[in-house]
């Protein structure tokens, strides 16, 4: 099974969605994950983002994109996310990195794949 995972665009995401990849591998070896890396709305025709201007892009874009179906989960640092989510969204996982993994409550495959990776239950 492909999964596709949306974050910000920057090497930080790219290196986060590649470290939940490693982790899921080790639970589920079958799976593989793709990256979509959001640019800002504002930004789309520049041709690159400074590193701060990529952290000022909103939750909400990234989000857009889940909305969208475009991909299955979004990342982004759980300092970001929005409450409440948008209407239909959900927090399947916090990472180690304190990454919130984000998918549609409806997508019960999501949730129990990433649960694996959630350390909200290994906290406590």
């Amino acid at each position: 099974m492909t999964i596709i995972v949306a974050a910000r665009a920057s090497p930080i995401s790219e290196t986060h969605i590649s470290e939940i990849y490693e982790k899921l591998k080790l639970h589920h070896p079958l799976v593989t994950v793709r990256s979509l890396l959001i640019k800002k709305k504002s930004d789309k025709n520049s041709a690159k983002m400074s590193a701060q201007e990529t952290e000022t892009i909103p939750a909400h874009d990234v989000d857009a994109a889940l909305l969208e179906r475009r991909c299955n989960a979004v990342i982004y640092p759980v300092n970001d996310v929005t409450e409440p989510l948008e209407r239909g969204l959900t927090i399947a996982a916090v990472t180690e990195q304190k990454l919130a993994i984000v998918t549609h409550k409806s997508a019960h495959a999501m949730i129990k794949l990433f649960s694996c990776i959630d350390m909200r239950n290994k906290n406590k």
